[in-house]
């Protein structure tokens, strides 16, 4: 239930989808009764969190750090920029000899191109995949020709078979022009960690990255991480939270709000957008908001009666866009 959009080439990175640590944050609100604008359309509620002494502003404080635990540029950092170039382009070269193989195998003509990314192959060549070793690439091969079933040809996997069989691929991958483009992408992610990194030291003071070890390994659809890691405040607050997860990662949230959840991703996925990093984390609320970070994250609600998401989302970008540029 999550879209990534991820291409260095362009200088972009969107996640979109749903985010339990996030939506867990509001859903703790409302369990609450506690009111933080714009959350303010749900009813009184037990109150335990209020009565151990969390505020509005304690609140805010908690769900912030929350949130920039949850930016994935945190993992891009790079300690030698041109030994990441050489990494990026050795698995790039391995790539293109693993389809080059398959290409050649006499079964891909009967593959369709989503089966392989749901295997985790991907055009471009920028995988976990390309990561394996030698004999676990053999295994892979083994497994798509062995275990696949006969799909509908995709026009773009056939040209990147012929591309292989004609050596265009070998060509493209071992040129100038490549590396140099390596080298960009390298770069410009090098740069998001820095941002992502002051963004961090912002909200998290003087604390390390390495205060926190999962934020190395997190993504936004976990549910192994507690958001009460980042709780800084009285313990009894803490273990109350502890306690509310324990109940809210058992329950059918998402599954209840699949359609809105979606139609979230799909939007963002048919759209253009001017943002270069979108972390846009749709959630379950009682009531149709919005709510901005400039300059990348957006948190948008759905309800059971929510309609038009696409105008939401479309008005979502065109504001995160202005906060950008008004700086």
């Amino acid at each position: 239930m999550f879209y990534l959009h991820d291409s260095a080439a362009a200088q972009q990175h969107y996640e979109v989808g749903w985010a339990p640590l996030i939506n867990f944050c509001v859903w703790a609100l409302e369990q609450d009764g506690m009111q933080v604008p714009p959350f303010v359309h749900h009813r009184d509620g037990h109150r335990r969190l209020q009565n151990l002494g969390m505020t509005a502003e304690m609140w805010q404080s908690w769900f912030v750090r929350v949130a920039t635990m949850l930016d994935t540029r945190l993992q891009w950092h790079v300690e030698d920029v041109l030994a990441e170039v050489e990494a990026v382009l050795g698995r790039e070269r391995r790539a293109e000899r693993l389809l080059r193989r398959l290409s050649e195998s006499g079964y891909p003509d009967m593959i369709d191109l989503n089966v392989l990314e749901e295997a985790g192959l991907y055009i471009p060549l920028n995988t976990e995949l390309i990561q394996l070793s030698d004999e676990e690439l053999n295994e892979y091969q083994d497994m798509v020709i062995q275990q696949f079933t006969p799909g509908t040809v995709s026009d773009d996997f056939m040209e990147a078979l012929e591309r292989c069989r004609s050596g265009e691929m070998f060509e493209t991958v071992h040129s100038g022009e490549n590396r140099s483009r390596i080298e960009q992408e390298v770069l410009w992610k090098a740069q998001q960690y820095q941002s992502a990194l002051a963004s961090f030291c912002e909200v998290f003071g003087d604390r390390d990255l390495t205060d926190l070890p999962s934020i190395g390994s997190i993504t936004p659809g976990t549910t192994a991480v507690s958001p009460a890691e980042v709780w800084y405040g009285d313990q009894s607050v803490e273990r109350e939270l502890n306690a509310l997860w324990d109940q809210y990662r058992n329950s059918p949230i998402a599954q209840q709000h699949l359609q809105q959840i979606y139609a979230c991703t799909g939007y963002i996925r048919e759209s253009y957008s001017p943002l270069d990093i979108l972390f846009l984390y749709p959630i379950v609320y009682s009531a149709e908001v919005e709510y901005l970070m400039p300059p990348t994250l957006a948190i948008i609600t759905v309800t059971s009666g929510s309609a038009d998401v696409g105008t939401r989302v479309l008005s979502i970008i065109q504001r995160l866009a202005a906060a950008v540029s008004e700086g």
